[in-house]
């Protein structure tokens, strides 16, 4: 199966992955990377795993629950609860073994609950980054070997594309699912994630690589640091048309198969920028780490053809603060959009149906959103972050399937959450 939606990773296929970058990145720091070991285990454990890590052999888990309610819109008011256990081991095979720059990292999650915007607003960028259908999975399995002082890092196995690739750091302060991996991808790749990978016939091989460019600039006399991340991907399989059937008639034609054609091969260019915008004086770390105290931003672009892709474009961004609460130098809080643009092919094939039916369904053109999102910092690996999404024409503006009619879309959605974090 193959998945590039966001959280979702390649799994049994023939993957080649490749990450260039120009001067390296400083380590994060601040509460999202804090442990709740020392009051969430007894001492005697917290002994025992600390002592395997820094042989080499470190064990982590990370626990996060998810209670959202749908107030407007969609296609149906209600509130859920659900959550994911992430497990994970991360082997340093230069103390394990002495092999220089190796590296195995794989971890698994265990997913309970349903997902509000397949259950509730039917939209394409999953509210809820952890969305998915109930399962126990593994996500990431993979083989790493570091090169030139860690400039150039190959990896061999089964990775999320999401953990690396079209990201930044700013980004992962939010809830919604596309700041991760976007909500772009083939037509046969469900869009924004709610849908598991599904099999695609033929050769399954999928390529990406990106590479980042590192550079300061002066603001306020005194130099911010940015980055410039360019890259692409390359698909060796079968998609399905957005459009048309294998005989040249459109898909909703009633004299034809209405089965859309195959067609070989699929591609995605996409860039990111971010830049530190503001930091205090008493901050001498020069990196665009968004866990430090001040004001970091992004932006995020990509393009897919339209013949084989519901999204073709798409544009994010937004604006991270940290350190702006009196008596809370750890909490975050941020504002960012995002805008999925529906291919044109598959605009056509809305008016191709109306065309066939007679009647005047809805012509899907984008979905677009907004989060608000404050991040408290309860205490050392606990998290509680509180947020707001506004869903604009989710899916694009579908016709509703509680109008029997065919002619209203689906309502714009106003979306409450508050979700929990807890890492070891």
């Amino acid at each position: 199966m193959i998945g590039t939606s966001h959280r979702f990773p390649l799994r049994n296929a023939a993957a080649i992955v490749l990450a260039s970058t120009v001067a390296s990145t400083g380590a994060l720091a601040g509460a999202k990377d804090e442990s709740a070991a020392e009051w969430l285990a007894p001492k005697w454990f917290n002994e025992w795993h600390d002592g395997l890590a820094n042989k080499g052999l470190n064990f982590g888990a990370t626990y996060i629950a998810d209670n959202i309610a749908n107030v407007s819109g969609g296609v149906k008011r209600g509130a859920i609860h659900f959550g994911r256990l992430d497990l994970s081991v991360d082997a340093d095979l230069d103390k394990l073994v002495g092999w220089a720059g190796g590296r195995f990292y794989a971890n698994a999650f265990v997913i309970y609950g349903q997902g509000l915007s397949r259950n509730y607003v039917m939209n394409l960028a999953t509210i809820s980054e952890i969305e998915a259908l109930p399962d126990q999975r593994l996500y990431n399995a993979y083989f790493e070997q570091s090169f030139f002082g860690d400039r150039l890092n190959i990896r061999a196995g089964q990775q999320a594309a999401d953990v690396e690739f079209f990201d930044s750091q700013t980004d992962d302060l939010f809830i919604n699912g596309t700041f991760g991996w976007p909500a772009i991808k083939a037509s046969n790749l469900p869009a924004g994630g709610p849908a598991p990978p599904i099999a695609v016939p033929g050769i399954r091989m999928w390529v990406i690589g990106q590479v980042r460019f590192n550079y300061d600039i002066d603001i306020g006399g005194r130099p911010l640091a940015g980055n410039f991340t360019p890259g692409a991907w390359k698909h060796y399989g079968s998609f399905d048309s957005q459009r048309f059937t294998a005989e040249g008639l459109s898909i909703a034609d009633p004299g034809g198969s209405g089965v859309p054609a195959r067609l070989r091969g699929n591609y995605g260019i996409f860039a990111v920028i971010e830049q530190v915008l503001y930091r205090p004086p008493e901050v001498k770390d020069n990196t665009t780490s968004a866990s430090l105290p001040g004001v970091t931003a992004f932006g995020r672009i990509a393009y897919s053809p339209p013949d084989r892709n519901l999204i073709d474009l798409y544009v994010d961004g937004g604006i991270g603060f940290v350190g702006f609460t009196p008596g809370r130098p750890l909490d975050r809080f941020g504002v960012a959009m995002a805008y999925m643009r529906i291919s044109n092919t598959a605009r056509n094939l809305d008016i191709d149906t109306q065309a066939f039916t007679g009647i005047q369904s809805p012509v899907r053109s984008n979905e677009t959103l907004i989060e608000m999102i404050y991040e408290a910092h309860i205490k050392p690996g606990w998290l509680i972050a509180p947020y707001f999404q506004y869903v604009f024409r989710p899916s694009g503006g579908i016709p509703n399937p509680n109008d029997p009619t065919g002619v209203s879309r689906i309502g714009d959605a106003a979306v409450f959450g508050v979700t929990t974090t807890i890492r070891y």
